[in-house]
């Protein structure tokens, strides 16, 4: 099952590595490894990914990025989604750390690592990839088992070291307006999310991507056309497309509770416009008007779809003294 077809040679592979942890990360692995410039259009082997991983998920490569989904893990859609994104991060090359409230969530993540347990894994993959005979479902769920099993690290809280510009990744199901993440029937609101944070010692230089569906909207339908919307969407108008002066999106509203719970945030919380996909994605528009794989925001107009790439399509909240350093 190759879920990103577009990456076949050295150069798009490397080209990749760049749009997700920067030309200063393309650079050094250019340097690291010279084949990627002797024999760039040559195909992609099993032998580079695992170098690559090896660099990746180094425990003292500082890149990487944390998976956070409030609650108890008592909803299966918690665990889907969780599941679901580690498997995405690990086809698109990105280290993810998951982060739990309490043991008893790390412990359903690491027992889903467990060889007893591959059918579990392969029933999520297979309500994510229900069109994949079950030969290739099992290949997948193996890969998931053996990459974390090999790289798997987990935290409970945010016991970070000082230093740390943390950018965490808070995942869940959402819609226009709505000031709630829920999986299935299990709902938390974003004032519960955010009492969470605070209590797990959120270091106050964070940066939080609110990666639900919709998180910076108050519509989630838009009036206008595609061919408006990419226009908005390529002159850095994102507003125009789901957005009214009426209400507030679950961005705004997250953030004016995080800066009433902490006053002394200053890091900053990105939300998004449109539905968000967990997995690399092709024909994706860059605000630069290109197209490219990437993760995505998919837009609706009122004549069709587009998609957008994720971090393009992106609003950002901070303060005017904001502590954080530049990430994407």
């Amino acid at each position: 099952m190759k879920i990103d077809p577009d990456i076949e040679t050295n150069k798009e592979l490397v080209n990749h590595m760049g749009y997700i942890y920067g030309h200063e990360f393309e650079n050094e692995i250019l340097k690291m490894h010279p084949f990627f410039i002797e024999n760039p259009l040559a195909l992609v082997d099993q032998k580079t990914i695992m170098w690559l991983n090896e660099v990746i998920w180094n425990p003292k490569n500082p890149r990487f990025r944390y998976i956070y989904i409030p609650g108890d893990f008592s909803s299966q859609v918690q665990v889907d989604l969780l599941v679901t994104n580690m498997m995405g991060a690990l086809i698109s090359k990105r280290r993810v750390i998951p982060i739990f409230e309490n043991e008893s969530g790390r412990s359903i993540y690491l027992s889903l690592l467990e060889s007893k347990n591959l059918y579990l894994v392969e029933e999520i993959m297979s309500r994510k990839y229900f069109h994949v005979i079950d030969e290739e479902l099992k290949k997948v769920a193996i890969e998931f088992q053996n990459h974390y099993k090999k790289y798997n690290d987990s935290k409970i809280g945010f016991d970070f070291s000082l230093n740390e510009k943390a950018v965490i990744m808070l995942n869940g199901h959402g819609s226009a307006g709505n000031y709630t993440y829920f999986y299935g029937d299990t709902v938390i609101s974003g004032s519960e999310i955010v009492k969470k944070l605070v209590d797990m010692k959120l270091p106050k230089n964070s940066i939080i991507k609110l990666t639900g569906c919709f998180t910076a909207c108050t519509l989630n339908i838009s009036t206008l056309s595609i061919e408006q919307i990419k226009k908005s969407f390529l002159n850095g108008d994102l507003y125009q497309i789901y957005y009214d002066d009426k209400n507030e999106s679950f961005l705004q509203q997250f953030y004016y509770e995080l800066k009433k719970q902490m006053p002394g945030f200053c890091g900053r919380v990105d939300g998004y416009v449109g539905a968000i996909s967990d997995q690399l994605v092709s024909n994706v528009l860059t605000k630069k008007g290109q197209l490219t794989t990437a993760f995505a925001a998919k837009v609706q107009g009122s004549d069709g779809t587009l998609l957008l790439k994720r971090e393009d399509a992106r609003f950002s909240f901070y303060p005017l003294d904001a502590c954080f350093e530049s990430a994407s």
